[in-house]
């Protein structure tokens, strides 16, 4: 065997090995990086209704159950749901659109819930426990509570409320607390989404 060989077969390992356990580069991939989804998907991210292929586009992976990616906005801050706190758990609010921040989320419906899924990879889903900062993304799990979100609409359309189904609180968004979720207010407007 020629070393190019070698070094062929040494790469597609380090590429399968990658995708596989979603470490290195394209586990960190901003948005517009990768437009196609890899084993990773396979294994880990798809609900069990959406069944994703090596080789999918997302727009594939959209058209078989997830709906477009999103910017989910809160009505009284402005802000919208924002994955770029330090090590990427903690869901904060930010400037919608900001430079270099990744706000941009998937939805999905599965068993009566909706699952939000991080659209930069749909393996990790909001997920929701009370207290001040217990607003964080986690990976996927179609038997997780915590992650499934019973979406009501709110008194003024297009508002929407979403209220997590392991702890009936809603989903809050405040300058004070930041993201958490919190006893319901249906005339609350920092429960409102848009």
């Amino acid at each position: 065997m020629s070393l190019r060989v070698l070094r062929r077969a040494s790469a597609a390992i380090g590429v399968t090995s990658v995708l596989i356990f979603g470490a290195g580069p394209l586990a960190a991939a901003p948005a517009n990086a990768a437009t196609t989804a890899h084993a990773r998907v396979a294994v880990r991210e798809a609900p069990q209704a959406v069944t994703v292929r090596q080789g999918d586009t997302l727009s594939t992976v959209a058209r078989n159950g997830y709906g477009a990616s999103v910017l989910i906005k809160d009505s009284a801050t402005g802000l919208c749901l924002d994955n770029t706190s330090p090590g990427r758990v903690r869901v904060i609010e930010a400037k919608c659109g900001a430079a270099g921040h990744i706000q941009h989320w998937r939805v999905y419906t599965h068993s009566g819930y909706v699952k939000i899924h991080l659209s930069i990879n749909l393996g990790f889903c909001l997920n929701a426990v009370v207290g001040i900062g217990g607003v964080t993304v986690k990976l996927c799990r179609s038997n997780d509570l915590n992650q499934n979100w019973i979406d009501r609409a709110a008194k003024n359309p297009p508002f929407r409320i979403l209220e997590n189904s392991a702890n009936d609180k809603c989903l809050d968004g405040s300058l004070k607390y930041g993201v958490r979720v919190a006893t319901c207010i249906p005339n609350d407007l920092h429960q409102w989404w848009v």
